[in-house]
């Protein structure tokens, strides 16, 4: 079994808020625009919205598998 890892760099800008030093993931997102696009709040981003469109992919996948 391997175990999710979230790799953070806090010397990138945020592509979404711009914001430097608040920890960005490999999604290219902070974590509270990750949050955001979870939330289904409206994205400026390609990445924003990347994030918003794989987030409903897989609600709707594990909704089908119920």
């Amino acid at each position: 079994m391997t175990i999710p890892t979230i790799v953070i760099d806090l010397d990138k800008r945020c592509a979404e808020c711009k914001k430097k030093g608040s920890g960005v993931a490999a999604n290219g997102l902070c974590l509270s625009c990750t949050t955001k696009a979870i939330k289904r709040k409206p994205m400026k981003s390609a990445e924003g919205a990347a994030v918003a469109a794989r987030f409903d992919e897989l609600k709707r996948g594990l909704r089908g598998n119920q």
